[in-house]
């Protein structure tokens, strides 16, 4: 019964440093996805102009990411996820998210060269409802109007902290619509277009459209 046992471990300890050898191998595949990031890679600087602000929600995942490969292409841009997005930037409950985004930015900035924030804010958001309170959404005006206002107070944290930044605030609707919250844009639409997820093709940013849906 020794001899079994003692052969049993014999088996699985070879097995699992079989299927190490294997994962160790699978992650040291250099990317091909994205050629200027091998090549950034080879010289041991990596570039991103772009920081991506979202939420943590689960759902528009797909959406959000087939349209940053589209506007940027792929593995061509950092992102940090905080509830609320722009609300986790700057809120009175949870201060501590501020110094998570700063010191983020700070390393993008210092480690991939960023230039530019989108913040990307959603529709139907659980961290607004549960930190500014249920009343800030009842209906899409008072959403709307929600989002814009924190909009602002985040534009006016990365103009007197990050001047040298360029900032969009962007509302994501459920329909895959993005609504423009800059100040010269307070009520446009941006329609974007249902992506499929092998599209690798980066495009225009689009133009700015009517009512969301249009």
């Amino acid at each position: 019964m020794k001899r079994q046992f003692t052969l049993a471990m014999l088996l699985a300890i070879s097995c699992t440093g079989i299927a190490s050898a294997e994962h160790k191998t699978y992650l040291t595949q250099p990317s091909t996805a994205n050629p200027q990031f091998t090549a950034s890679q080879d010289k041991g600087v990596a570039k991103a102009d772009v920081l991506v602000i979202s939420c943590m929600d689960y759902r528009l995942r797909t959406e959000l990411e087939n349209y940053m490969v589209h506007l940027l292409g792929p593995d061509s841009y950092d992102e940090v996820a905080l509830p609320g997005a722009a609300l986790g930037v700057l809120n009175d409950h949870f201060p501590l998210w501020n110094q998570t985004f700063t010191q983020s930015l700070d390393l993008a900035i210092s480690l991939h060269g960023v230039k530019r924030v989108i913040f990307m804010d959603h529709e139907d958001c659980g961290a607004y409802k549960l930190i500014i309170g249920k009343d800030c959404c009842t209906d899409l005006v008072k959403e709307d109007k929600a989002h814009a206002a924190q909009m602002d107070v985040v534009r006016k944290f990365m103009q007197e902290k990050y001047p040298a930044i360029k900032v969009d605030t962007w509302l994501m609707k459920l329909d895959g619509t993005v609504q423009d919250l800059g100040p010269k844009n307070p009520a446009a639409a941006i329609k974007l277009a249902q992506y499929g997820d092998n599209a690798s093709t980066p495009q225009q940013e689009p133009a700015t459209v009517g009512k969301a849906g249009s």
